[in-house]
């Protein structure tokens, strides 16, 4: 598994960009590869968001991004924000 973490600062309407963004998680979801995705507002400056998604690895994220239709989603978040994508690994987890 890895964690996608991309941190989203918008510039347009927040309500335009959580649209946008559920539409975008809608695309995803139906994904080969795709697990899980939450998306955080921080409490200090709500124009600040991000996005933490588990995929099973690398090349399914690549595949979703490189189908057709993620490029029409692409456009309406850059249009709203702009965003810094990183991918990490799970070091240590802890649940009750």
């Amino acid at each position: 598994m890895i964690v996608f973490v991309n941190r989203f600062t918008v510039h347009g309407p927040l309500d335009e960009f959580e649209r946008a963004f559920a539409e975008t998680a809608a695309f995803f979801a139906g994904c080969p590869g795709f697990i899980s995705h939450r998306l955080v507002r921080s409490t200090g400056d709500p124009r600040l968001y991000v996005n933490i998604a588990e995929w099973t690895d690398q090349g399914a994220l690549r595949a979703a991004t490189e189908r057709p239709p993620f490029q029409e989603h692409a456009g309406r978040l850059r249009a709203l924000a702009s965003s810094d994508p990183q991918f990490f690994e799970t070091v240590a987890e802890r649940r009750p």
